[in-house]
């Protein structure tokens, strides 16, 4: 029997999971901005359906650094029939204000909720997992709408006083520019693909995989060497770079543990000597 563990999360790999720093585990009031944002998702539909959603599939949220969701997969091999099994969680950035961790604890439990894919598929391509990332259900484009939709439903409450009006500036803010992209469907998807000075190294990087011309179309007319509008908060990269480093850090982790001539991973663990 074989084993092979790691943590992934939309836009960074991990080996282990990030532990909570001992002040946002044991300091009382820090606890308590996010039980404070639980409070304030449970003013809307939209935060109450996540919550029961997550609550349901059994996933926990605690505090921590930065907002991102973590998945540990493990991956068993027994008389060659193989099984995954997946933890998640969700940290929240303890530095934030009830209102903004409320916002990303909506983002995150939308992430933790997608269906799983399997990251030790043999045929696993980067350019798919880059896109399911970003469009697929689960993915960017949901986690960013649907805590945009949160923030709808406080301003469209604000009369009840739930959020402060200062609060709802700063929501109207961060959300503003969403609501207008999203009136379009087509050019909401597309504003993830800026790149800005990272267009030529994604396309770069994405061309040593040898994706195929008929791929390597596609990509050309989808990427967008504009100011990028969204980013990685942990890569600090646009999310095409992000998820294509993380597509390639979980191969080389996939691939460390399983020689590249073992098939099945050899074809995919051979395309990273492409690759830097």
């Amino acid at each position: 029997m074989r084993l092979t563990r790691f943590g992934s999360l939309l836009g960074v790999v991990l080996l282990a999971l990030v532990r909570t720093p001992a002040s946002a585990r044991n300091d009382s009031s820090t606890v308590s901005t996010l039980e404070q944002a639980e409070r304030l998702l449970e003013t809307t539909e939209s935060g109450r359906q996540v919550l029961e959603a997550a609550r349901e599939g059994r996933i926990t949220w605690v505090l921590g650094q930065v907002s991102r969701t973590e998945v540990t997969a493990t991956r068993t091999v027994h008389d060659e029939v193989e099984t995954v099994h997946y933890d998640t969680r969700v940290i929240i950035s303890g530095s934030k204000s009830p209102v903004f961790q409320a916002l990303d604890l909506a983002h995150e439990l939308v992430h933790a909720l997608r269906p799983k894919e399997n990251p030790f598929h043999p045929a696993l391509k980067p350019g798919d997992y880059v896109v399911r990332g970003i469009e697929g259900e689960g993915g960017e484009a949901e986690a960013i709408a649907y805590e945009c939709r949160v923030g709808r439903e406080w301003i469209d409450r604000s009369k009840s006083r739930v959020i402060p009006e200062e609060d709802l500036a700063l929501v109207r803010a961060r959300c503003g520019m969403v609501w207008k992209a999203m009136a379009d469907g087509e050019k909401w998807k597309r504003s993830f693909y800026y790149l800005g000075q990272h267009y030529r190294d994604f396309l770069d990087r994405l061309t040593r995989l040898e994706p195929g011309s008929a791929e390597m179309k596609r990509w050309k007319e989808r990427l967008d060497p504009r100011t990028p509008i969204f980013s990685s908060a942990m890569a600090q990269k646009p999310y095409p770079l992000a998820l294509l480093e993380e597509y390639l850090e979980l191969t080389r982790k996939i691939c460390s543990r399983s020689p590249a001539s073992e098939s099945p991973f050899s074809k995919r663990c051979g395309t990273l000597e492409r690759v830097k």
